[in-house]
């Protein structure tokens, strides 16, 4: 074997496993982004509920800290953390503005910049929290019924072209292939 050939093979195989690596990497990043997605919508499903059980406890006369960590043991983990988490900052003196900004970031829900701006309303002007809450939570779950009624209503057109190209050809053929043969224009030999 000439040393030419030992070159070339190895340059070959540098390719692929450089190659596989990329590929390796791409999955893990396309993962990422789909973990990520699949927790800010999980926040977002989540969000109208801890909003009326924040304004419920502010309505019995419980600070807002005190309400957030009241909340966060009535929701399941991921919000749970992150109410945790949110009633720390502010427990340590954050803002209320700041600390739900914070919070916002980090789980990206559609919602939290209202949510801010309630907050934000409410230290400078002193606004009604509790029914600006309700009126928030009933917003978020009527935007997010209509969400869910566009994709009803988009799920048959969706279906259509694979419908077209893979299920209606197979039916064709297993419902008239019998008439052609018996008919004579396709023979089975």
């Amino acid at each position: 074997m000439t040393l030419q050939a030992i070159v070339i093979r190895g340059l070959l195989v540098g390719v692929i496993l450089g190659w596989f690596i990329q590929a390796k990497k791409w999955a893990d990043w396309v993962g990422m982004l789909q973990e990520r997605k699949a927790y800010h919508f999980q926040m977002g499903i989540l969000l109208p509920n801890v909003i009326d059980t924040i304004a419920l406890y502010l309505s019995a006369g419980l600070n807002l800290t005190e309400a957030i960590r009241r909340a966060a043991k009535a929701v399941s983990q991921p919000m749970e953390a992150e109410l945790d988490r949110l009633a720390r900052d502010l427990s340590l003196g954050m803002s209320v503005t700041e600390a739900v900004d914070l919070f916002v970031k980090r789980t990206g829900c559609q919602g939290g910049g209202a949510l801010s701006l309630v907050f934000q309303q409410a230290d400078r002007f002193g606004n009604e929290t509790v029914s600006k809450l309700k009126q928030l939570s009933a917003s978020l779950r009527d935007k997010r019924l209509n969400e869910l009624d566009r994709a009803t209503k988009t799920a048959p057109i969706k279906m259509l072209l694979p419908m077209v190209l893979c299920i209606f050809p197979a039916l064709l053929i297993v419902l008239f292939t019998p008439v052609l043969i018996r008919s004579g224009l396709l023979s089975w030999s």
